[in-house]
C-alpha cells in the first residue's frame, strides 16, 4: 500500500488524453501512478504544467480546488 499526501487526481471522459499525455516529454516527472483508463494521479506541484500540456492539445481543462 501507497499513501500520498498532496495528491492531485486528472480524470478524463476520454482515456485516449491520458494516453497522449503518457507520450509527452517530462509526464514521467509528473505522474504518480494510473489508477485507471481515465484517471491519473499527479504530483500536487504538477498541476500548472498538466494543466498547460492539456490545453496545447486543444482540449480546456477544468480545474477543482477544494
Amino acid at each position: 500500500m501507497k499513501l500520498h499526501r498532496h495528491v492531485a487526481l486528472v480524470e478524463v471522459k476520454d482515456p485516449t488524453i491520458i494516453d497522449a499525455l503518457e507520450a509527452t516529454d517530462g509526464w514521467e516527472a509528473c505522474v504518480l501512478r494510473r489508477i485507471g483508463p481515465a484517471v491519473v494521479a499527479i504530483q500536487n506541484d504538477k498541476v500548472e504544467e498538466v494543466v498547460a500540456a492539456v490545453k496545447s492539445m486543444g482540449y480546456l481543462p477544468r480545474v477543482i480546488e477544494r
